[in-house]
């Protein structure tokens, strides 16, 4: 991944990339970001049939690998950048895999998805946007079946604040206050583990990462 100036960034550019310069970041962030995507859906135990939705599934890239990984998944994603939303759509692999993806404001509180839909849940890198945890949560509670399970995974607090780009206007949450929020939802089993590797940052330099992944099961 070649050095990208960030420096111009907002929090608002993160968390909803547009225009050609979102979409170069967007690949910037799969890069970075995909071992948090895949060894988050590990933790989903995904089978054959499981209608799994990623809230914030930013370009894609790593959909496809998703459905190599976890055969026979059927998945939905939804993202608030218009841009990212087509960029998706218009994808001929992501077609004929028969994924759906859906342009909505997930940042809102709220999903457009009938309650008990989901056999699963993930959702990475997107908490720090959300200024009420529990209002999230219950949202994700109500959107999942009876036993689905969920996986959330964000950066360490100390992590984000070591990074060179804007903080302002990110919530930086720890896991034991994603927990009390999930808890307050009706969530059974909820479990963190805590990850750390070195990363490429944006900018060129290497840096060690920690981030949480916490995960639960919806309470039938």
């Amino acid at each position: 991944m070649p050095p990208f100036n960030t420096s111009s960034f907002t929090s608002g550019d993160y968390a909803r990339p547009e225009g050609q310069m979102g979409l170069k970041l967007a690949v910037l962030m799969h890069q970075s970001n995909a071992s948090m995507t895949y060894k988050s859906a590990n933790t989903l135990n995904l089978q054959e049939d499981d209608l799994i939705l990623e809230v914030g599934q930013g370009g894609g890239d790593h959909i496809a690998e998703l459905h190599r990984r976890h055969p026979g998944i059927r998945y939905t994603g939804i993202d608030h950048s218009h841009t990212l939303h087509a960029h998706c759509a218009e994808n001929e692999t992501l077609k004929a895999l028969d994924c759906k993806f859906v342009e909505g404001k997930a940042r809102q509180h709220t999903l457009p998805f009938a309650d008990n839909t989901f056999d699963a849940l993930l959702a990475v890198n997107l908490i720090y946007f959300f200024d009420d945890l529990a209002a999230i949560t219950d949202e994700y509670a109500r959107v999942l079946k009876p036993g689905g399970r969920i996986a959330i995974a964000f950066k360490d607090k100390a992590t984000l604040q070591s990074a060179p780009i804007e903080l302002n206007g990110l919530n930086l949450y720890q896991p034991q206050e994603l927990q009390a929020a999930m808890e307050s939802s009706g969530f059974d089993d909820i479990a963190v583990t805590s990850h750390s590797e070195d990363v490429l940052r944006f900018d060129g330099s290497w840096a060690e990462r920690t981030y949480h992944i916490v995960t639960a099961i919806c309470a039938a």
